[in-house]
Formats: C-alpha cells, structure tokens, sequence
C-alpha cells in the first residue's frame, strides 16, 4: 500500500509499527492485512511462531524459552493490535498466536465466502470513475479488488480488469484507447503495457482544453493542468 493511500484512511483504521504501517484487518482486505503483518512479524522473528513453523523449546533452556515466550507475545500483540473492533471478536481471550492466526482471522477472508466473492465482484463491475479521477482513486479501487479475489477460486483476470479500465474511460481518453488497442492487434495486451501507456500521455481535456498528465505512482496520481494543449502526444 502506498503512502498516499494510507492518508487516505480514517486514523483509527491503521496499524502502525516500527516497521511499516498497513489498514487493519476488516471483513474485505484479509489478502492486503495478510501480506502487510507477514512482512512485520517476520521483521520480529515472529512469523515461524505465528505459523506453527518454530515449536516451544525443549524444557531446560531457560534462556530460549525466555526468547520464544518474548517473541510469541509481541506477535500476539501484533496481531490483535492490527484487528478493527469487528474482527476483534474473533481473538478476544486468545494469547496463543497460532490460535489467533489460523483459525478466527482467517474466517474473515470473505473473499473465500460465495457471499463475499459475489458482493467483490459486484463492486468490480459496478464501479466506475467519478469526477474524471482516474488514477487516485478508481484505478486503485480497482486493483485493491482484483488483489482480494486474486488466491480464489474465481480471480478477476487481467484481461477482465483491462477491458474493466479501457470500457469505463471517460470520452476523452479515446484517443488513449485507440492507441493501446490499435498497437497492440495482434499482440498480447498486458495490464502493465495499458498501466504504463496512460502513465505516459496526456490527455487533452475537451472542457477546459488543458493538457492533463497523468502520472502513475503505484495506486496514486499525480495531476498536472498547468498547460494548455489541444493535441495528443507523449509526457514529457
């Protein structure tokens, strides 16, 4: 998850460590929590003893004991700090990290549920973009959703999410559209090929008749309007 994507959150919703922020776990991002807390509790020598991997020292190692003891806590503690309230639930009373992980958290991943994959799939085809706001915030939507669907059994795929992008464009990216799919007959279009052609042009905006770029940063936009154009060609 980007930096601007964090701003974009309501602060309680966050998990902060010394290691990185991610949002907390909720009933729809188990995939983006999943992969962000992995990376922290690894950071702690924690993740083998989160997943069952590391067992208890042998009774006589006072000082190992004492180390796994330590590091079976903080990934406890990680891992119930970076719940919402809705999920705490879940893990209330639980201290054992193997028990927090492998059973109560994973139920969350709705993805995995038919309720849940259909109400993801629902927001796919439904969304579109508003305000002309691309990159910002539809195109992040997006791939956050391709993202929690992508280890089901139904993943959107990359032609689903680029024909996803190219049909909900507002009208004056057509000539953006021609581009990409003119170039590409007869060769394989990739969802980074589409990514980085609208990364790289400008659009010309028929309303105002200011020259747009578009700058892709991961998940962000970064919009520039300083500059009248009327044609299309490649950012300088």
């Amino acid at each position: 998850m980007t930096t601007s994507s964090l701003l974009n959150q309501p602060e309680g919703s966050i998990f902060r460590s010394i290691y990185g922020s991610t949002p907390k776990l909720t009933t729809t991002n188990y995939h983006e929590w999943c992969a962000a807390i992995k990376l922290m509790l690894q950071a702690e020598d924690a993740l083998n003893i989160t997943l069952g991997s590391e067992e208890l020292p042998c009774a006589g190692r006072a000082a190992a004991m004492s180390d796994y003891r330590k590091r079976s806590g903080i990934a406890a503690a990680m891992l119930s700090s970076s719940c919402t309230n809705g999920v705490k639930h879940y893990i209330s009373q639980m201290t054992n990290p193997m028990e927090i992980w492998l059973e109560p958290l994973t139920e969350t991943n709705s993805a995995n549920t038919g309720i849940g994959h259909v109400t993801l799939k629902r927001q796919f085809n439904t969304l579109k973009p508003e305000n002309n706001d691309i990159h910002t915030s539809y195109i992040s939507k997006l791939l956050s959703l391709c993202k929690q669907l992508l280890n089901t059994e139904r993943p959107i795929t990359d032609d689903d999410l680029i024909d996803k992008i190219l049909s909900t464009l507002p009208p004056h990216y057509d000539s953006v559209v021609d581009l990409i799919t003119h170039k590409t007959q007869g060769v394989e279009l990739t969802i980074d090929y589409v990514l980085d052609t609208l990364k790289n042009w400008s659009v010309v905006n028929p309303t105002s008749r200011n020259k747009t770029i578009i700058t892709i940063n991961e998940d962000a936009a970064v919009i520039d309007d300083s500059t009248m154009e009327t044609d299309l060609k490649p950012a300088q």
